[in-house]
């Protein structure tokens, strides 16, 4: 389990100094593009381009673009939400994903807010790894019946994958009810929103 500072006592927030680099919203958008393009090279590499590599890229870069956008709406609605700056919200993301618990009370009624809004993410979603497993098992049993054995390989690792995903959502679930919770003995149920923006970077 994580803590704030010593012995889990809740600790002042380092703006400046929890800051990283990987925090600008272009990092996870290079990545992708990374990926993608490092994808199409192997396609191409190991002969398996033609129209079926060309609609998969051309998939995954309309999926990159919705992701930034809907990744930008989701921040901006947090960021409404909780009084963070664009800033300030990876620093209490990763503070909760640590269990780092902060001792301004107004960055903890963030940091609730931000645990809550995860959870019932997570609860909604809570189909969708299920799902996209037997998904992914049926399309790699298709393609292997077929005799396209790189591609039926490929999405059976998807499926794998998607077990090592539903492994961890659990894990983060548990996560956040423990963190609420030592939030509420720290503070008393946090409610509502920030009273006024946490000071740091604008």
């Amino acid at each position: 389990m994580g803590g704030g500072g010593a012995c889990g006592v809740p600790d002042e927030v380092d703006w400046q100094g929890e800051h990283r680099w990987y925090d600008r919203p272009w990092v996870p958008v290079g990545l992708s593009v990374l990926l993608v393009g490092g994808t199409a090279a192997v396609l191409l590499r190991i002969g398996l381009g033609g129209a079926g590599a060309v609609g998969g890229v051309a998939g995954a870069v309309g999926g990159i673009v919705g992701g930034v956008w809907a990744g930008a709406r989701v921040r901006r609605e947090i960021t409404r939400e909780t009084g963070l700056s664009r800033q300030q919200l990876p620093v209490v993301a990763r503070r909760l994903r640590k269990e780092h618990l902060p001792a301004d009370r107004r960055v903890q009624r963030a940091m609730d807010l931000l645990a809550r809004r995860q959870l019932r993410q997570l609860r909604q979603g809570r189909h969708t790894f299920p799902l996209l497993f037997g998904l992914y098992v049926l399309l790699g049993a298709g393609m292997l019946a077929s005799g396209n054995t790189a591609f039926g390989l490929f999405w059976l690792l998807l499926a794998a994958f998607t077990l090592v995903a539903v492994a961890g959502r659990r894990r983060t679930l548990a996560r956040l009810v423990r963190v609420r919770a030592r939030l509420a003995a720290t503070t008393g149920p946090p409610t509502g929103r920030a009273e006024c923006p946490p000071s740091g970077p604008a």
